[in-house]
């Protein structure tokens, strides 16, 4: 991860302290993501996200800001990117943005329970039809692979309107 992303996100937590060590010395703080999810587990300075359950809540927070804020000002977003690459066709990224949130970000999961609102019952499902594909005989839970105790409460996660 980009290391002025992740001190933005950081910042949008409420952790000027962490921002600082991450800006300071990017070689001693890295967030690891799991494949496709938002993030749920954190490594810093090899310490377990059990010790550092409120690093991980922050950072949660902070992606949680961050996404509302994209969707509550999609033009911000995407100077923000033509900050970070000014090499971008703009007409092309308002264009990919506004598809993501509209197709893949705003699903009405996310409209009804906020960001990072798992279906239990739909990743159960998922879960067993690839165990099934693929023959595992493993026992596999969406509890086993998800957790909603670091998200922000309900509440704080509901996307704002979309706004094309």
């Amino acid at each position: 991860m980009n290391r002025r992303i992740l001190a933005r996100i950081l910042v949008a937590a409420g952790l000027a302290a962490a921002t600082a060590v991450v800006v300071a010395q990017p070689e001693k703080a890295s967030v690891r993501f799991s494949q496709g999810w938002f993030p749920v587990f954190a490594k810093v300075n090899g310490v377990d996200t059990a010790k550092i359950t409120w690093l991980v809540a922050a950072f949660v927070r902070g992606v949680n800001k961050a996404m509302k804020e994209l969707v509550a000002d999609p033009k911000a977003a995407i100077e923000a990117l033509k900050m970070r690459d000014g090499l971008i066709d703009v007409g092309v990224e308002t264009e990919r943005l506004r598809l993501y949130v509209k197709e893949l970000l705003l699903t009405p999961n996310v409209k009804a329970n906020g960001f990072s609102s798992v279906n239990t019952k739909k990743l159960d499902a998922q879960i067993a039809d690839v165990m099934e594909a693929f023959n595992v005989k493993a026992s596999v839970t969406s509890a086993s692979l998800n957790t909603d105790r670091f998200l922000p409460p309900k509440a704080e996660r509901l996307p704002p309107v979309w706004k094309e």
